[in-house]
């Protein structure tokens, strides 16, 4: 008898956590969601235009497709997951997409309700994907937790942050800035003009093609960087922690590179000033960089620099030296434990 009345209190306290947390507004999952509705509208705006683009979202991809449109089409896909069709149909439809016009801006913005799992099996999680068509001047500011951000044709600032997710923009016009915790970044045929392109990514590969702007700096923490055809009016920055930089075709005032652990090879290109490069693990190979100057460090790694001018810097603790020169240099070079 006391162990039944144990377990009727257990059952008692489950059932009035249960009880409050929803009498507070938040969610109990229970059991397997395993049913899938997706419900979609969407909204136009064909008059007082925004200047600004604004979302911020819990989940769900972001696609914008911009153009000479003269108006802004939103459409908002909600994605919900019930342990039945009735349910995930209704769970998609309390989905609250909130629409705020704030000066000329205009912001959405969707959050997540908060969940008290008692023991549940989702597929995936509910989300809120937004496809965008708009004219080209519109300037957009996106933030999503879990999901992927497409841009195409934009021509104005356009700045993209994700914590899960890839992001992607081509055929651009104006500053781009993108970030991802976790996901791939890709740039393809963007012209920043004298603004700046900052592309980073904490966990995940960086692709850049054909970027032409003021300052440009291209990072990741662990992934590789591959680049072409890049043209800094300024200091172009490339940086990745864990990763191989593979690049060609570049142009710059200043180049600095820096990998903690991974290999490093320029292929063609002009830099008016200096050109610095530090690898603490993994092989630098520079061919056709035309430079006033070099600057190399290389902690384990052979160095191989062609077509050298100007003035050449090389230390290498724990590798090989190899240059070859096409004109007369100034020449320092060190290897401590190398050829």
């Amino acid at each position: 008898l006391g162990l039944l009345g144990i377990c009727g209190l257990s059952l008692l306290v489950v059932y009035g956590s249960f009880r409050a947390a929803q009498s507070h507004g938040l969610r109990v999952a229970i059991g397997s969601y395993d049913s899938r509705a997706v419900l979609t509208e969407t909204l136009s705006f064909t008059r007082d235009l925004p200047e600004r683009l604004v979302i911020d979202s819990a989940g769900g991809d972001i696609q914008i497709e911009a153009g000479a449109g003269g108006g802004v089409e939103i459409e908002i896909s909600k994605e919900a997951w019930e342990r039945d069709p009735a349910r995930a149909e209704a769970a998609a439809s309390a989905l609250e997409v909130v629409v705020e016009r704030q000066g000329d801006r205009l912001m959405l913005s969707w959050q997540r309700a908060d969940t008290v799992d008692l023991g549940s099996h989702r597929i995936e999680q509910d989300s809120v994907h937004f496809v965008l068509r708009m004219p080209a001047a519109i300037a957009v500011e996106l933030s999503t937790r879990h999901g992927e951000v497409d841009l195409a044709g934009i021509e104005s600032s356009a700045v993209v942050r994700t914590q899960f997710g890839s992001a992607r923009a081509k055929d651009m016009s104006g500053p781009l800035e993108m970030h991802s915790h976790s996901g791939d970044i890709e740039a393809k045929n963007v012209d920043a003009g004298q603004d700046d392109v900052l592309l980073s990514t904490d966990h995940g590969e960086l692709s850049a093609q054909s970027l032409r702007g003021r300052h440009i700096t291209l990072k990741t923490a662990s992934g590789e960087i591959e680049a072409g055809e890049i043209e800094a009016s300024g200091a172009l920055e490339v940086q990745s922690d864990f990763g191989g930089l593979a690049l060609e075709g570049l142009r710059a005032e200043t180049l600095a590179v820096l990998t903690r652990n991974g290999a490093v090879s320029i292929a063609g290109g002009r830099v008016s000033e200096g050109v610095e490069i530090e690898n603490d693990f993994g092989e630098s190979q520079i061919s056709a960089l035309v430079a006033e100057g070099f600057t190399i460090k290389s902690r384990n790694g052979a160095v191989r620099l062609e077509d050298a001018r100007g003035r050449v810097d090389v230390r290498a603790e724990f590798g090989d030296i190899t240059i070859r020169a096409i004109e007369p240099v100034i020449l320092s070079a060190e290897s401590t434990n190398g050829g």
